[in-house]
């Protein structure tokens, strides 16, 4: 069992039984993978450092005023000209 995965697939089976909790029977399907760990040899560090570089040319580019709140929802704000109430068209009501 040292050094190995075992990756398993079954299908569960309900079958009626005499108390209100059903039997529940285990059969076999799908592939079965047996994976054996080879290799446990580290790098030597300045191997190690070269693999993980990242390529800062492909950093994406930062969109500006466009935030996520904590529960994933987009949140963006829009500058606008501050607008005159003053002159601003109302409704006209002809009341009696």
């Amino acid at each position: 069992m040292h050094g190995r995965i075992h990756l398993r697939a079954y299908n569960l089976g309900y079958q009626k039984s005499d108390s209100k909790v059903p039997n529940v029977s285990l059969s076999a399907m799908g592939p079965f993978y047996d994976l054996v760990v080879r290799r446990s040899q580290l790098p030597s560090p300045d191997m190690w450092k070269a693999a993980c570089q990242k390529d800062k040319r492909i950093k994406p580019a930062k969109v500006k005023n466009i935030k996520r709140s904590s529960l994933g929802d987009k949140l963006g704000r829009i500058h606008m000209k501050p607008q005159n109430l003053d002159n601003m068209g109302g409704r006209r009501v002809d009341a009696l």
